[in-house]
């Protein structure tokens, strides 16, 4: 009997729109009218409470709203139409609780009842979208006048509501359609009462609920396996938490490709921290890097990032820093005071790194050349999943200037400049998010640095704090660089073998230092 009933209610819509064979003969017609009602099976199908349910329109789309809004939006999304709605305020988070879970058992929209007069106007546009003809309200709700009227001529009924919500869980996939969908969820977002309305409605019209440990479809491995097993399904995530939908969607593209950071997962922070020795292949004069070669690099800074791990709750994660590009006293060929290093001569600690599950971070100093176009040099490397980029204002001069004459700066504007590119390159390429660290150690290093922007979800923009000497003056240096940093932005902090006195211990720099630094950086 229920099938009858779900095909007799497709040819109805196929009616309703419209959609008919009249152009050929009677085998012809039929063929298609078939055809259109296995579609029509396919993307919709008709709930125990008679609602029709639509699947949703994105293969990954996203509700982010609050209150009203999230439920109305997750109706929109799944439900073409329904005789039975249940509403609640959005004041009473118990009864919400136990309508949601009602409304997913029968297949059923979920709807809340806001007092500004914008969402009530929303409700009453849903109601007559979705055909209502009878309104669920829990006892008791004592509607004003004002309030009755959104609901026309609809009928209303009031339903005691049980005190024990504890049985109130709503299951897994109420409806019966041949293909379901996905619903992502936070444990945080699951106490927002507009995501608890959400959900009865979602799974209600066949979803299945699946909770993530982030927001974020690329954070950690687990939520990666919870992405690409969503395969030909679509996937609907709700909750505050999460991105616009055309953001979520891309940020789901991204996980799908697979490709993790060492470590796991393809977000950065906060899932992890990270110890780098610094410096240039082939001279220790620039840094820890440069004392030995790749494979001893890479055994000794896995010691290292070892010898930290006993003061971090999180993973401590092995790195190199490099300096790809080196400020010269010289001007050079091109006259720009900085020297360009082959890329031929990277690769060998590019590639240890890679097998070794470390790090890479490409610093340039760029003398009178600009950042962007510095970094472009090593596009072929940045589109490796293990490697990040660095500036180093101090060694960006302007016209006239010279290194260890003046002290080098850069303006907002053309770190901007480089992160929308870095961001693009990463996100074109499907790649985990990236590291793009900010080298500074005075303000004026960083002009105009509230403008910088560090909400590229592609990347992970850190400041690092390169002050150096006694430990008041280091301390001095980090505090002050702190000091209205832009929100998204990470710190680091730096370890001077010789011009600190004396070195930070491991304990002592991620028990003293407040916050804890995500990167430390050796040189």
């Amino acid at each position: 009997m229920a099938r009858k009933s779900v095909l007799l209610t497709s040819i109805a819509l196929v009616a309703a729109l419209g959609i008919s064979g009249c152009t050929g003969g009677i085998d012809e017609t039929s063929e298609k009218q078939n055809q259109t009602q296995s579609q029509l099976s396919r993307d919709h199908h008709v709930t125990a409470a008679g609602a029709m349910t639509q699947k949703p329109s994105a293969a990954f789309s996203s509700v982010n709203s609050k209150g009203s809004a999230a439920s109305i939006a997750a109706s929109k999304a799944v439900f073409a139409s329904s005789p039975k709605v249940y509403v609640a305020r959005s004041s009473q988070a118990d009864a919400v609780v136990i309508l949601a879970a009602e409304a997913a058992r029968q297949g059923a929209p979920m709807l809340l009842l806001d007092s500004s007069s914008a969402a009530q106007k929303a409700l009453e546009t849903e109601i007559q979208r979705l055909k209502a003809t009878e309104i669920i309200l829990p006892e008791n709700s004592n509607l004003s006048d004002a309030e009755k009227a959104l609901f026309g001529d609809v009928s209303v009924n009031e339903v005691a509501i049980a005190q024990d919500t504890s049985s109130a869980s709503a299951p897994a996939s109420a409806a019966t359609g041949p293909d379901g969908f996905i619903i992502f969820t936070t444990a945080a977002s699951r106490q927002e009462v507009g995501t608890a309305a959400a959900l009865g409605s979602l799974q209600g019209a066949g979803g299945t609920l699946v909770e993530l440990e982030s927001a974020d479809p690329r954070a950690t491995s687990g939520t990666i396996e919870a992405i690409k097993n969503v395969g030909d399904k679509h996937a609907i995530a709700v909750g505050t938490d999460f991105a616009s939908s055309e953001e979520f969607a891309g940020l789901a593209e991204s996980a799908t490709a697979g490709v993790e950071l060492p470590g796991g997962g393809q977000v950065v922070f906060p899932f992890r921290r990270f110890v780098a020795l610094y410096g240039h292949p082939g001279t220790g004069a620039l840094g820890l890097l440069g004392e030995q070669g790749p494979e001893e690099s890479v055994a000794r800074v896995k010691e290292l990032a070892a010898e930290y791990q006993p003061f971090s709750t999180e993973p401590v994660q092995p790195a190199f820093e490099i300096i790809t590009t080196i400020a010269s006293a010289a001007p050079g060929a091109d006259g720009q005071y900085s020297s360009v290093t082959p890329i031929s001569k990277l690769m060998p600690y590019i590639d240890a790194a890679e097998k070794a599950g470390v790090y890479v971070v490409l610093d340039l100093q760029p003398g009178r050349n600009d950042f962007l176009t510095q970094a472009k040099l090593y596009e072929e490397l940045l589109k490796k999943p293990h490697v990040g980029l660095a500036l180093d204002p101090e060694w960006r001069l302007g016209p006239g200037q010279k290194h260890m004459v003046q002290i080098g700066s850069v303006e907002a504007a053309e770190v901007n400049e480089v992160s929308d590119w870095l961001a693009t390159l990463t996100r074109e390429n499907k790649l985990p998010q990236k590291i793009f660290v900010l080298h500074q150690f005075r303000k004026s290093m960083i002009k105009d640095r509230d403008q910088v922007k560090a909400d590229h979800p592609e990347l992970a923009t850190v400041l690092h704090a390169d002050g150096n000497g006694g430990r008041e003056s280091k301390f001095a240096t980090w505090n002050a660089l702190r000091k209205d940093l832009p929100d998204g932005i990470w710190l680091a902090w730096k370890n001077f073998i010789d011009e600190d006195s004396p070195t930070f211990t491991p304990e002592e720099t991620f028990e003293t230092v407040t916050p804890k630094p995500w990167f430390v950086s050796y040189q």
